[in-house]
């Protein structure tokens, strides 16, 4: 017997996330029908629809924010100088919320990762060398500690490295293998203030 066509549509929605399998997306349907009210259904539907309408990509960082200028590249306190390229808006909020980091963003999209079809594309180079080219004068590679955090800064250091600019990595204490969406405040503190020189 096969499940209903509306469930079925929504199990393959929640099948696009990233680590969320045939299974999961299955009790977390079968959990909205036994728990959730149709008050709640409707929230979340409502939710859903206005995620695009309320969230937009910043044109120089692309970051995800709520309304232009950006917070993250109109802040005066911030270091124009100074570059933090990170995988996605998420890291960007966490090492936002240090209050460490002192300069502006550039979010790639992904990491680099053959396997699952991210390629260079994704990561808009023509504009991050846009960005360096506007007086950036140090580059911090923020990336997850793995190994296609490895290969996209390793690609990125080849790509930039005809600019004679100064790069640098996060330094250790961001575990192996670990998202930086996942890492308490004060690892990611001790990481940007030890990162090292490529």
């Amino acid at each position: 017997m096969k499940y209903p066509l509306a469930f079925e549509r929504l199990v393959s929605c929640f099948n696009r996330f990233q680590g969320i399998g045939r299974k999961t997306s299955e009790r977390l349907v079968f959990d909205m029908l036994s728990r959730w009210d149709s008050e709640a259904i409707e929230e979340f539907s409502h939710a859903l629809s206005g995620l695009r309408q309320g969230v937009m990509t910043c044109p120089e960082c692309r970051t995800h924010i709520e309304t232009l200028p950006c917070p993250f590249c109109s802040d005066e306190r911030k270091n124009a100088k100074l570059l933090c390229v990170v995988a996605s808006s998420k890291d960007v909020y966490a090492i936002d919320t240090t209050n460490l980091f002192p300069g502006t963003f550039y979010v790639l999209g992904s990491l680099l990762s053959p396997l699952d079809e991210r390629g260079v594309d994704s990561m808009d180079m023509p504009l991050l060398k846009k960005r360096v080219h506007s007086g950036i004068e140090e580059v911090i590679f923020a990336l997850d500690s793995s190994l296609e955090g490895d290969a996209t800064a390793a690609y990125l250091r080849n790509e930039l490295a005809p600019l004679s600019l100064k790069m640098s990595r996060l330094a250790t204490g961001v575990p192996v293998g670990t998202s930086l969406d996942f890492v308490d405040r004060g690892t990611l503190s001790r990481a940007l203030s030890g990162r090292y020189q490529l």
